[in-house]
């Protein structure tokens, strides 16, 4: 290899990246005017000045592959754990973890089956444990991860798209938010004190009591911003985004975008995730709620100021009606079994009906 052009690796635990033309090891620059050896599912950043065609030599992978990734046992720092790993096979991969991608000086993170790594493409993904591993697995091959309950927050601006953040509910280990460039838009969850680009939030949250998650923005201009909810068999009641400076309640359950106006100068704490899972036939110690007669849905006890939703099987919401609601008609709903929601503010209460 010669010409101008550029070679780095991400060296972990110092978090630097490493020019490889400059790296020297026992006194000795590891760059020969011949080639040298590129470490085998080590990722790495190239850029050449023109047009060149490069030959690999070696021997091809031929099976699923795992590459350890270490991190985690030096001094803490946000970056710990980090490793660049690059696809071993001579064909398209998946990795068994969420990953980054990285282009030019942007960095965006996805999930395993958000699509597939080519030929030589490197990805950065974070070690769960010291020495733990990170497996490729060609794409023909590879096993889908669809049952994940998942969220993504997805920041565009003028159809591009900057950032994400994903949350996964159940048990997990976080991510922590990377970045090339901090001068960009990003969009965080903040859980413990720390920005996270995966959060994990425990199934076992308490019945009857939502769950409130901060979201972090920080905008890279002034400008006009959409936030963009992709969702992956999240079964929850309630998910609802609150804009802390506008006051803007956003029920992601029906509305699955929201369009917002920031500056630099904004505070980074912009929202919050309100939501709540799918308990069963009813939530909370009261029991059912409701009861359909004579082609009514009919509301019980003290419903206050509450609000009902009648839901279908697929999550699409057939009626929803403001508070001080007691009766429903079921005229023009179609036979079948549904989820009624009682919304109080924040609090939600579900139960299942038949209507006939």
């Amino acid at each position: 290899m010669s010409g101008n052009y550029d070679l780095y690796f991400y060296e972990e635990p110092s978090h630097m990246w490493r020019n490889y033309k400059e790296h020297i090891v026992d006194g000795i620059n590891q760059n020969t005017a011949s080639g040298f050896d590129l470490t085998h599912k080590k990722g790495y950043l190239y850029a050449n000045e023109a047009t060149t065609t490069l030959q690999f030599e070696g021997t091809l992978t031929p099976s699923n592959n795992s590459v350890t990734i270490t991190g985690l046992s030096h001094e803490n720092t946000e970056l710990n754990g980090f490793n660049l790993v690059g696809n071993p096979f001579a064909c398209n991969a998946t990795i068994d973890k969420d990953f980054y991608e990285i282009s030019g000086n942007s960095i965006t993170m996805l999930a395993p089956t958000a699509r597939q790594i080519a030929p030589c493409e490197g990805v950065m993904v974070k070690a769960d444990s010291d020495q733990s591993t990170a497996t490729f697995t060609k794409a023909n091959s590879a096993k889908s991860n669809s049952n994940s309950q998942c969220l993504d927050l997805v920041v565009f601006q003028d159809k591009a798209t900057l950032d994400r953040a994903r949350v996964r509910l159940g048990n997990g280990t976080n991510m922590e938010k990377f970045s090339l460039d901090q001068d960009n838009t990003q969009i965080s969850l903040w859980q413990d004190g720390q920005d996270y680009a995966v959060a994990y939030m425990g199934t076992d949250i308490a019945r009857n009591v939502s769950t409130e998650l901060p979201i972090n923005f920080k905008a890279a201009e002034n400008g006009t911003y959409t936030i963009v909810i992709e969702t992956n068999s999240l079964d929850v009641d309630y998910l609802h985004l609150i804009d802390n400076m506008t006051g803007d309640d956003i029920d992601l359950l029906q509305q699955t975008e929201y369009t917002f106006a920031a500056k630099t100068t904004d505070y980074a704490s912009r929202f919050r995730l309100v939501f709540a899972p799918n308990c069963g036939d009813a939530v909370g110690d009261n029991g059912a709620f409701a009861y359909v007669s004579n082609g009514e849905i009919v509301v019980v006890g003290d419903a206050g100021t509450a609000s009902l939703q009648v839901v279908d099987m697929t999550g699409r919401v057939v009626v929803s009606v403001g508070g001080h609601t007691r009766c429903v008609p079921t005229t023009g709903i179609p036979a079948g079994v549904y989820v009624l929601r009682l919304i109080d503010g924040h609090n939600v209460r579900t139960q299942k009906i038949v209507i006939e």
